[in-house]
């Protein structure tokens, strides 16, 4: 999988005492961005096990498709806010 270079955009979840973050790359000639979390960091249960990763920026638990290359910070915020939600660790 490659990705283009420099289009990365970090997310965020501050709510409730919460400081979690993750990372949104861009995968090259597709319409395809990718939520990149990094729990060896957080050590947090995941309902699912997710088998690609990268060392810098952790497992890939996330595609999604978006029709341009503008990913903004709040739908990346509400991606990543969905992602939690799914997987149990906020409430």
């Amino acid at each position: 999988m490659k990705f283009e270079e420099d289009i990365h955009l970090h997310a965020g979840y501050y709510e409730a005492n919460y400081d979690l973050e993750g990372i949104f790359f861009k995968q090259k000639d597709e319409e395809i961005w990718c939520l990149f979390f990094q729990n060896d960091f957080y050590k947090l249960p995941l309902k699912n096990h997710f088998d690609e990763y990268d060392e810098n920026f952790g497992y890939l638990v996330r595609k999604y498709n978006i029709q341009n290359d503008d990913l903004t910070e709040e739908i990346a915020n509400t991606l990543f806010k969905g992602f939690l939600l799914e997987e149990g660790l906020i409430k």
